[in-house]
């Protein structure tokens, strides 16, 4: 069985964190900037800390509800799709200046991570279930459940176009500053739901004995 991550999915982890250390020397830094009078409404500490209790929380549901695979790549998907919507929105607010509501549009991010995730987490447990590891490894498995759950998948797509739209139509900089997360968040969660997590579930799997078909 393949013991690797697979390559892609390593890919996109690399490209994540590239783009999530640029988003964070940018916040850092000072060049993503805030609304003059949000400033100081920010506690960067907080937030840390509700990413950190997300992803332990992402683990433990994932876990306890399924196994031990589901919950890594829950949590997995949950630390990249906040970080790297943290990240983004820091790169994009150089040019437009963030609200306090960011914390809050972040930390909804986790909806859309589960929303896009736990479909194709149930997918990859019943294929593994009813398919022989003779006739598909779990890799490819992994990659079946990646292209499944369409209409999540549309969903997603339409409602951020959506907040798009509305925002550029307001022409309100905060209402814009605030659905940009939003918008960032449902596009990343898309992203690593096919890009990622169905292949850290396939790893797990496949380091773990044969024998244990409990996926």
């Amino acid at each position: 069985m393949n013991m690797k991550l697979n390559n892609n999915a390593r890919k996109a982890l690399i490209l994540a964190l590239v783009l999530g250390a640029l988003g964070l020397a940018a916040w850092l830094t000072g060049l993503a900037t805030y609304v003059a009078s949000d400033a100081r409404m920010i506690d960067f500490t907080q937030l840390w800390l509700c990413v950190l209790a997300a992803v332990v929380f992402s683990f433990l549901f994932g876990w306890a509800r399924y196994n031990l695979a589901s919950g890594a790549a829950l949590a997995v998907g949950t630390a990249h799709d906040l970080l790297l919507t943290w990240a983004l929105t820091g790169l994009i607010a150089i040019a437009l200046p963030q609200s306090a509501t960011l914390p809050l549009v972040l930390m909804t991010g986790v909806a859309c991570t589960y929303v896009q995730t736990l479909p194709r987490l149930r997918v990859a447990r019943q294929i593994y279930r009813t398919t022989s590891l003779r006739d598909a490894s779990v890799d490819e498995m992994a990659q079946q459940a990646a292209v499944s759950a369409p209409l999540a998948q549309w969903v997603a797509l339409v409602i951020a176009v959506l907040f798009m739209v509305a925002a550029v139509v307001s022409g309100n900089i905060r209402m814009l500053a605030s659905l940009v997360p939003i918008v960032i968040a449902l596009l990343v969660s898309l992203y690593s739901a096919r890009a990622i997590t169905p292949f850290v579930w396939s790893y797990v799997t496949a380091t773990r004995r044969p024998a244990r078909r409990r996926a």
